[in-house]
């Protein structure tokens, strides 16, 4: 209630001195840019998944690369919300908690043959980052991983701070829909077949 009487009041003052005034309504209007890109400093993509050790139980395992590049900048358009442009992510430099293990994620994930991952998403509609709150949102889009392509939706954490903004997007996927076999180490280890995915992402205004 509070918040519809301030908005009400603002507009009516903002009229008000618009008909006083007309060039100082118009500023008014064109105050607020209708398109602020925001250029990617940093960038992480990360893997988790569980494993089961013979003799030992379940532990989960950890992978994650830098090697993370974006098609452009991120952009958000008054009208269209926030445009991400596609990303890729190089796979034969992911390493992880373990370096024994890297050999035996590589030859799961043929990179020799299938070296990217490439996400192409979906516009986000709706998004102003007018406030310095965290804004969660669900982001559509297509997957590219071992040749094969898959829709995704990953719940993407949006937070601006000043002229910065930082995301997390996370994801799980089932890796025999990409015709990935869980890699198995001589009935010593084995892999579940549900991935957590997770990028971060550090932008700033350009």
């Amino acid at each position: 209630m509070i918040r519809r009487w301030v908005l009400a009041n603002y507009w009516v003052t903002v009229m008000w001195l618009g008909c006083l005034w007309p060039g100082w309504a118009q500023a008014v209007v064109r105050a607020a840019p209708a398109r602020v890109e925001y250029r990617v400093v940093s960038a992480e993509a990360a893997y988790r998944v569980n494993e089961t050790l013979a003799g030992v139980g379940y532990t989960t395992a950890h992978g994650r690369t830098k090697a993370v590049t974006f098609g452009g900048p991120l952009v958000v358009d008054l009208r269209e919300g926030l445009l991400i442009p596609t990303v890729r992510v190089d796979l034969t430099t992911l390493t992880s908690d373990r370096p024994r293990r890297d050999p035996a994620v590589q030859r799961a994930l043929q990179t020799q043959r299938f070296p990217h991952a490439i996400f192409t998403p979906q516009p986000l509609a709706g998004v102003q980052l007018g406030r310095p709150e965290v804004e969660v949102r669900q982001l559509k889009g297509t997957l590219q991983l071992h040749g094969q392509t898959r829709d995704v939706v990953f719940t993407v954490r949006l937070l601006p701070q000043g002229r910065r903004l930082e995301a997390t997007a996370t994801t799980q996927i089932d890796m025999r829909d990409f015709g990935i076999q869980p890699p198995s180490v001589l009935g010593l280890v084995s892999v579940e077949e549900t991935v957590t995915l997770e990028v971060q992402v550090q932008a700033e205004q350009a």
